[in-house]
């Protein structure tokens, strides 16, 4: 990966972190100290939002009970919290560098020291070397045989992991939670969708060998959960739309589980956060409508909203820059 890349997740080499603000205001941060700058203000970002719109709620049909469109939802509808709330975007520029190996020393040094970027960074390219070629053997038979695979797909893995070996990916989960442990959103988010390493053939379907290895799922599973709860109350749009996916899954949850309700309370804290529906939540929000009775439905909206009114009036509502889930 070339050098000053900028990327979201994926899923802090240098430790510089920067943060754009929509009235122009830049915040930066590196080696744990954080500076204030007035940054020059973008057009784009300072418009104002639009004026209309989060999901038509309309009402349900009387023979069916399922929901029907309806009017829009515009602007005077919403609580008062929601109206004209500013999102900061969260701009992360991390050096990565080109093959893991020549540097995992130097960035394990970092990390144990309480380098949280370098932290992130040898846990994410870990996890990403998970699935890549590592010796020469790899890679050749993934050229040879895997047609999915682009010949510089495979380069490009090949490069970057060659010479990590299985040891050294088993500390992944370690990393990237203490990453995660320093308030990076970013890193909260790739710690709940990274692969456990250090179990051998872990799998969502993973059944643990022991009482032991259970327990200690089950606290990586909590903590998991707990980064991203702490990042929906602090205004992350990001991690709550990835809970609400998450306790959605009925063929996976594996780090949630299946709970349809407290999918939708994070899905419409994801929708009151961002009333434009940016990220089209609303779209989500209507699959699961047909799947939840009417009456629960309406109350986990009125309750999210209530909730929102309360807690997020004063709060910061922020967005990773480029989030893909």
């Amino acid at each position: 990966m070339k050098k000053g890349l900028l990327i979201l997740i994926a899923l802090v080499f240098v430790g510089l972190v920067v943060v754009y603000s929509s009235d122009g205001v830049i915040f930066s941060s590196k080696g744990g100290e954080t500076q204030l700058n007035q940054g020059q203000k973008n057009p784009e970002k300072t418009a104002p939002p639009k004026a209309a719109v989060i999901s038509p709620i309309g009402s349900p049909d009387k023979k069916t009970g399922v929901y029907v469109s309806g009017e829009e939802v515009n602007e005077k509808t919403l609580p008062a919290a929601v109206q004209n709330k500013p999102i900061q975007e969260i701009s992360v520029y991390r050096e990565y560098p080109e093959n893991l190996a020549s540097e995992f020393d130097n960035l394990k040094i970092l990390a144990d020291g309480g380098d949280i970027n370098a932290a992130f960074i040898l846990g994410k390219l870990l996890q990403t070397c998970s699935f890549e070629p590592k010796t020469a053997q790899e890679y050749n038979q993934i050229i040879s045989k895997d047609y999915s695979t682009s010949i510089e797909v495979a380069d490009y893995g090949y490069r970057l992991c060659k010479g990590i070996t299985k040891q050294q990916l088993r500390l992944s989960t370690t990393y990237l939670e203490q990453a995660a442990s320093g308030g990076d959103v970013e890193a909260q988010l790739e710690f709940f969708r990274a692969v456990p390493l250090e179990i051998d053939d872990y799998s969502d379907s993973y059944k643990p060998n022991n009482d032991a290895e259970k327990e200690y799922l089950e606290s990586v599973y909590k903590k998991k959960r707990q980064f991203l709860e702490t990042a929906v109350n602090n205004g992350n749009i990001d991690a709550a739309i990835v809970l609400g996916m998450a306790y959605s899954d009925e063929i996976s949850p594996t780090v949630t589980g299946y709970d349809i309700e407290k999918s939708l309370e994070y899905l419409f804290l994801a929708q009151l956060m961002d009333p434009n529906d940016t990220m089209s939540v609303s779209s989500f929000i209507d699959y699961l409508r047909v799947k939840t009775p009417v009456d629960t439905f309406e109350q986990i909206r009125r309750s999210t909203e209530q909730q929102f009114s309360e807690q997020f009036e004063n709060r910061q509502i922020t967005l990773l820059e480029q989030p893909t889930y």
